[in-house]
């Protein structure tokens, strides 16, 4: 029997993807042992609140749904986190997919029920053949509660939105600081997590690890907008008490280079003594992997990189 993915539409319409093809998507699914059913909201290009909350009670409610996909990113998650039943989403617990735009609503559910939730594809990440088999696999593997896990970089990427490969690179992590260290996940989009400080859905930052990732919508500012927000967090309380930091590939429009980067860091945080990986196979790239807000992870820098997520937790 194959399980069943809901596709909800939180943000934005999925229709508005580059070579949106549901069929084609969908015959995908099958091939992978998924059927997969649309939400009313998934193709609600508009502010309509009260849908996209219906649709995403509906999802965490319908016994027959495994897994909660969201379709696509945009602007507009931020208006629902103060209007879900968090109780509702408790007593009916179900693994809920995303990233980009819905950092908020992956955080926010974790945080206010304790529940685990997956900062990796959309619904589009699967559109682009361009090692699909990685993104499934690490979909896959993340779902498996009875085995641990290992992160692992691809040697090439290309941005989420490349359609040609005109953007492939060599992709490698980056050491910003060495360290080992383990702790629980959370963060995500870095532009929209900063949305949720100063609220009751921003999670507790003491003993986590801290996801950062950006786009390419503020490409000729991106280290500045970087720095910027990173320096908001720095000021939240317990941050100095974070175990660790990954950060998500940089889409190549932003530019971000290894020495650039760690000079920030440098700046910012000079007496923090925690690992800070990045160039990480999660965000705005292809391919990337499945990694869950509130879970445990566990991190090494030496003698090379090794992050495993303790999926039994």
């Amino acid at each position: 029997m194959k399980k069943k993915i809901k596709i909800i539409s939180p943000s934005t319409s999925f229709e508005i993807a580059p070579d949106y093809n549901f069929d084609k998507i969908k015959e995908y699914f099958k091939k992978e042992g998924y059927e997969i059913e649309l939400e009313n909201d998934w193709l609600s290009n508009k502010n309509e609140t009260d849908l996209k909350i219906k649709a995403i009670h509906n999802a965490f409610l319908d016994k027959s749904t495994d897994t909660i996909l969201c379709s696509f990113g945009g602007f507009l998650s931020i208006n629902l986190v103060d209007k879900l039943d968090y109780e509702l989403i408790k007593q009916n617990p179900k693994p809920f997919f995303g990233f980009s735009d819905i950092t908020v609503l992956l955080n926010a559910i974790y945080t206010k029920t304790n529940i685990p939730t997956y900062y990796g594809p959309l619904l589009i990440s699967f559109l682009n053949e361009f090692k699909r088999n990685f993104v499934i696999d690490f979909f896959k593997k993340s779902l498996d509660n009875s085995k641990e896990y290992n992160f692992l970089n691809s040697t090439q990427i290309i941005d989420y939105n490349d359609k040609n490969k005109d953007t492939l690179r060599e992709n490698d992590y980056w050491i910003i600081q060495n360290g080992n260290t383990n702790g629980i996940v959370i963060g995500g989009h870095i532009p929209t997590f900063n949305l949720l400080q100063g609220t009751e859905y921003f999670p507790n930052l003491k003993n986590k690890i801290l996801l950062l990732e950006m786009n390419e919508l503020d490409e000729t500012n991106s280290l500045n907008i970087f720095e910027r927000i990173l320096q908001s967090l720095k000021l939240q309380k317990d941050f100095n008490q974070l175990n660790g930091i990954l950060i998500g590939a940089f889409h190549s429009k932003c530019e971000v280079v290894f020495d650039e980067l760690k000079a920030v860091f440098d700046k910012l945080l000079p007496n923090i003594n925690i690992p800070i990986i990045a160039n990480c196979n999660f965000g705005h790239i292809l391919p990337i992997i499945s990694i869950p807000i509130g879970k445990e992870i566990k991190i090494e820098t030496e003698p090379k990189v090794k992050i495993t997520v303790a999926n039994n937790v």
